[in-house]
């Protein structure tokens, strides 16, 4: 968790550099009060790594942390919506159980908060028999992203040549790559 000895969070905003809008339209907006007062009463969380993200908003809700709202923002983070700044301050000095195991970071919101990364799926091709495991597939995507989870009715219910994963990227391009696998001794490639 995050708190300054005053008390404010303002001095974690990083500023954004300045964008030359030579070859793009720029755009003006400064929003009124009303707009923004939802990021003011909000906590931003920096999902743990390995947890099931549908336990997420039932253990918080299950641990007496009245929220209006729970959004993720992107594969790693998360927003949770309070009615008032005094409800946020008080969900967020509760020690619960809730924020230590779901959260490798929790802190009110600042304006420059938004997502670090985005969701992707990724199909691995061409994956031999002798792979085929949770902890194989994490390895084998560790250098693309964060594991999220597998497409669970192609593992049921399709052909063993390929494997779809969601994953958290910040790739913010196409994944597509040849990686070579060794599978005790032997070498295969892989696509991603």
């Amino acid at each position: 968790m995050v708190c300054t000895a005053n008390g404010t969070y303002g001095d974690l905003a990083i500023p954004k550099n300045e964008i030359k809008s030579d070859s793009m339209p720029l755009i003006t907006h400064d929003p009124d009060e009303g707009e923004i007062l939802w990021i003011k009463n909000s906590l931003v969380e920096l999902i743990n790594e390995g947890v099931n993200y549908q336990d997420i908003r039932k253990s918080s809700v299950s641990g007496g942390v009245q929220f209006l709202g729970f959004q993720f923002m992107g594969a790693s983070q998360a927003s949770i919506s309070f009615s008032t700044y005094d409800s946020m301050m008080e969900a967020f000095e509760m020690n619960l159980t809730t924020w230590s195991v779901y959260f490798d970071e929790l802190r009110p919101s600042i304006d420059s908060d938004g997502p670090i990364d985005r969701y992707a799926w990724i199909e691995v091709i061409d994956f031999p028999l002798l792979g085929w495991s949770a902890t194989t597939v994490t390895k084998i995507l560790a250098s693309s992203g964060r594991i999220i989870g597998f497409d669970k009715v192609n593992l049921e219910c399709s052909s063993l040549g390929y494997i779809n994963s969601l994953i958290g990227t910040s790739h913010h391009r196409f994944i597509k790559e040849t990686i070579l696998i060794r599978l005790n001794g032997a070498d295969y490639r892989i696509n991603l």
